[in-house]
């Protein structure tokens, strides 16, 4: 599946210090750098990885990336749980998994209908970093199964710009031409993760 086609997270032309990087479901938003993976299913984004991520496992070594950049694609997947676990397993130690949503109560969760399910907070239980009631059977279960999602650790949620001050400063006819335009930017949630060593968990 592709993501957002609208923008990059990071500036275009950005080498990301050397690190090895995965842009999962890149869209049109791809990073020229050497060192970048720009991954999608759409051979007209002109990926340099042809590959559908409904399709598990992924087409990548253990630990072989620093980075994974998911940026408005979790949302597009029927089988998101199995994607974010093939990304646990592909990240480095140490390494950093960025998933970027739309906002818990946008239109655009569900709004679009090659939008098929709702990611927020409470979608990540099994992460290090993450509860739910002892008394779950089900969350219990899952618990013994998580080889990889184990080892993440969540870090940050980022929520959307909307509520910060620099957004209700902004004048009302750049705030509606925003909301309009770049909506994935106001309206958006982020989800961070750390790979942690064997041992930390």
């Amino acid at each position: 599946m592709s993501s957002t086609s609208l923008y990059n997270k990071y500036p275009p032309h950005s080498h990301f210090g050397g690190k090895r990087v995965l842009n999962a479901g890149c869209g049109f938003s791809k990073y020229p750098a050497k060192n970048v993976v720009n991954l999608d299913a759409f051979k007209t984004c002109e990926p340099d990885v042809q590959w559908d991520l409904n399709k598990t496992p992924l087409p990548f070594k253990d630990n072989e990336f620093d980075l994974i950049l998911a940026n408005h694609l979790m949302e597009h997947l029927e089988n998101w749980w199995e994607c974010f676990s093939e990304f646990a397993r592909i990240l480095k130690p140490g390494g950093r998994l960025e998933i970027w949503v739309p906002g818990s109560g946008s239109d655009s969760e569900l709004g679009y209908r090659d939008h098929v399910k709702i990611i927020n907070h409470c979608s990540f239980y099994g992460v290090h970093g993450t509860t739910r009631g002892a008394g779950n059977a089900w969350a219990k279960e899952q618990d013994k199964k998580g080889k990889y999602v184990s080892r993440l650790k969540y870090t940050q949620t980022c929520r959307r710009p909307e509520n910060n001050l620099w957004f209700r400063l902004l004048p009302s006819p750049l705030k509606l031409w925003a909301t309009k335009h770049l909506r994935n930017v106001i309206l958006e949630e982020g989800h961070i993760f750390e790979k942690m060593k064997e041992g930390e968990e």
